[in-house]
């Protein structure tokens, strides 16, 4: 099983294999604080060793999913499966996780908490093998080290070469008992023969080693193994020279309640192609645009980007959307500022973002928001300046209304019609029958000293009738601006 740490639901469950995930740390079968059956680690001694964060939990002895290694001033290695959604498979968005820097114990606060602002994982990644589990994160800030040197070639570790295992994970193969303060323990690194006798199939020897320690006899607990929260971390040798040099990165292992077997790691000489990339990674949005201003007509709206992470922009730019055509930008509007017209009105609009880089782009999409008339048009009345009813009333020979303007500026005029639907005795052949006619008249409505527009129109006499006013409005120019059906009612008139 691979061994991440499985403290929040966000960061998903195990897998097949148990991997080791949440960092897992060689530890004692004993209720001691330690890798299983390792030691604490002495102070300053992997000044390289980092703590893989769920970004959105700020206390990190809580945070901790998997471990890693700095390789450069903005570059970490882990595990491809620290950074894999258990269900989907996708790769994690880069601003979910932080990298805290310089902190032995997680129970105590300390260290540098930084950014990942982008996440490369191994293209032959296998989550279903664990073959090629490797993955590289981008800080979004310089660390200047000391960093972990990597491993080229197999041949510097023969069978039974000592390496070092470094991680906070479990120390107890039984029950959940993480190490707070960093743990390690020198393990042997067998032949991949032996590691195949052990594993099995959960060992690919072309991309994996294994190392550990096997008990003594069986029922002796005191085998020596990474576990769950130790993913991600290192195995590394120590040369002459002192300079430790990185061969794998933990992956996981049987189980660690059955330390018969070896954790399996991924062996870092197998992926110099990969570990040597350091790709520019697109801007990725964080947030959504956000648009700012009156959303009516006529007034100037701003579209301001959300926030993102990824190696910087370089361009950016700007597409407005509208309700009627919701899958082709406005024409010409393509800046970040758009001024909604009369054709805007009652309907949504939205603005989108795409900013790039040498590594590539992306577009965030903003929320749809209605655009209104006035400051002052009503919920119910989007797609009209003219159209609140103050009053209506009908006598015996005619109807009139007394409209609300909501947007007067610039308005000079309201016409219109009055549209009469009754019903009148007609021929259909020789038969005699009732049909349904319709008239209308037209409306000059006249200005009121509060703002408000009076139209009347007869009726129809002698019918039984229903009457709607239909209003436009239009400026001093001429120029159309809107119209709306205001009033309906059905009368008799004399």
């Amino acid at each position: 099983m691979v061994w991440k740490m499985q403290s929040h639901v966000h960061w998903a469950s195990l897998a097949f294999v148990c991997v080791l995930s949440t960092i897992f740390s060689v530890g004692s079968a004993s209720a001691q604080t330690r890798v299983i059956n390792g030691h604490p680690a002495a102070s300053g001694a992997h000044p390289w060793m980092v703590a893989l964060l769920d970004a959105s939990q700020q206390d990190s002895s809580n945070a901790q999913i998997c471990g890693g290694s700095l390789i450069g001033s903005r570059w970490v290695l882990t595990a491809a499966h620290c950074i894999t959604e258990s269900y989907s498979g996708s790769v994690r968005k880069a601003y979910s996780i932080d990298v805290l820097v310089g902190q032995e114990d997680l129970s105590q606060s300390g260290g540098d908490r930084a950014q990942v602002v982008g996440v490369y994982r191994h293209p032959a990644y296998n989550q279903m093998t664990f073959a090629n589990d490797f993955a590289l994160l981008k800080l979004n800030r310089d660390f200047s080290g000391p960093y972990m040197s990597l491993a080229t070639s197999s041949a510097l570790y023969p069978a039974n070469t000592l390496a070092t295992l470094v991680g906070w994970g479990w120390t107890n193969p039984d029950y959940p008992s993480r190490a707070w303060h960093l743990q390690e323990a020198i393990i042997p690194v067998p032949s991949d023969a032996v590691c195949l006798s052990e594993l099995g199939e959960l060992f690919t020897p072309e991309v994996m080693l294994c190392a550990g320690v096997p008990p003594a006899a069986p029922g002796v607990n005191d085998g020596v193994s990474a576990c769950y929260g130790d993913s991600g971390g290192p195995l590394y040798l120590t040369l002459s020279d002192g300079k430790p040099v990185q061969i794998g990165v933990v992956t996981g292992g049987k189980s660690c309640s059955d330390p018969s077997s070896r954790s399996f790691f991924a062996e870092v000489a197998s992926a110099q192609s990969f570990l040597a990339m350091r790709p520019i990674f697109p801007p990725e949005a964080i947030e959504r645009p956000q648009v700012v201003g009156p959303p009516y007509v006529g007034n100037v709206l701003t579209c301001l980007p959300g926030n993102y992470s990824g190696d910087g922009i370089e361009t950016i730019s700007y597409s407005w959307f509208q309700e009627s055509n919701p899958n082709q930008p406005i024409p010409g509007a393509d800046r970040s500022t758009y001024t909604p017209t009369q054709d805007d009105a009652g309907k949504w609009i939205r603005c989108d973002v795409t900013t790039s880089n040498a590594g590539g782009s992306t577009v965030a999409v903003g929320e749809h928001f209605i655009i209104r008339w006035s400051p002052n048009s009503p919920e119910g009345d989007l797609e009209s300046p003219i159209g609140s009813l103050i009053s209506g009333r009908c006598q015996s020979t005619r109807c009139e209304v007394r409209v609300a303007a909501y947007d007067n500026v610039g308005v000079v005029a309201v016409v219109g019609t009055a549209v009469r639907s009754y019903s009148s005795t007609c021929r259909i052949g020789r038969r005699r029958t009732t049909c349904s006619k319709a008239d209308s008249v037209s409306l000059a409505a006249v200005p009121q000293s509060d703002g408000s527009w009076l139209a009347r129109a007869p009726l129809a006499r002698g019918k039984v009738q229903s009457i709607t006013f239909h209003l436009r409005a239009y400026d001093a120019a001429g120029n159309y601006q809107a119209q709306a059906s205001v009033f309906r009612r059905r009368v008799r008139a004399r």
